[in-house]
């Protein structure tokens, strides 16, 4: 069912905005049941940025799609292998953070992930237990060939999930329509952390997804700030990725904010 994202309503109406009032009850009499109202203090939500605006049930969908798939290589990618884990996200994340929350919070956030990726294999610690009963030899070859397996996994996931969005976009310049969704938003920020870390452990070739860089910096870096040369990259990094991680774990636990809805009568 669509939402329809309105500012707030007093006195017995549905909004004081005479814009918002309108989209109600235009939509009440075009559309009567097949969609529901949500108020918002946001217009930032919009991809107009004003409000009112309609998201629709096909839009959520492709959201969870995105999040689902693309938000495993992810997380694969930034807290599974212990070579870009090591190295890179790890420090970076450490680096960001006073003492003594860099001793602990990289971790938790690490721990987050933990139970998803190993519920699709793509987990990449061997316990340390079961290290210790096996021989060097043996150790290091069954890890060997996970390590294969999971490449091959991961690759191949990314190859059909992009495929699905290349074809969506075709020669257009966003998927949906001629202005920015929350699907392009969403799609280009998955892709960007993908191509833009220097990971050392870079299973996921930048081939795969080349063709969708131009199309992820076209929709979302021009709406971010510009950074002086001299705030470094890895404060960037451990401040996108402390964002992320803090996102994740109040959306996971609270839900988003926009969940409430009033059923239109």
């Amino acid at each position: 069912m669509s939402v329809l994202y309105i500012w707030p309503g007093q006195w017995g109406l549905p909004s004081i905005e005479p814009g918002s009032l309108a989209a109600v009850l235009y939509l009440s009499r075009t559309i009567p049941g097949q969609f529901t109202v949500s108020h918002c203090t946001n217009p930032d939500l919009s991809p107009s940025g004003t409000l009112p605006f309609l998201r629709t049930h096909d839009g959520e969908a492709w959201c969870s799609h995105i999040e689902m798939n693309l938000g495993d290589l992810v997380n694969y990618m930034l807290f599974s292998l212990p070579e870009n884990w090591n190295t890179l996200i790890h420090p970076t994340l450490a680096y960001a953070l006073p003492v003594p929350q860099r001793y602990y919070v990289p971790g938790r956030i690490r721990n987050l992930r933990r139970p998803r990726l190993e519920s699709v294999g793509l987990w990449n610690e061997t316990p340390a237990e079961t290290k210790k009963l096996l021989p060097k030899r043996t150790s290091e070859h069954k890890d060997k060939i996970a390590q294969t397996f999971q490449r091959d996994k991961v690759l191949q996931t990314a190859r059909d999930c992009l495929d699905i969005y290349q074809r969506l976009l075709g020669e257009k310049q966003y998927i949906f329509s001629s202005q920015m969704t929350t699907v392009d938003i969403i799609l280009a920020a998955h892709v960007l952390v993908i191509l833009k870390p220097p990971f050392t452990g870079q299973i996921i070739v930048r081939s795969t997804f080349g063709s969708m860089q131009g199309y992820s910096m076209r929709s979302l870096l021009p709406s971010l700030p510009k950074k002086s040369q001299d705030d470094g990259e890895i404060l960037n990094w451990g401040w996108f990725g402390l964002a992320v991680g803090s996102v994740a774990l109040y959306l996971a636990t609270m839900g988003s904010p926009l969940r409430v809805v009033v059923q239109v009568e």
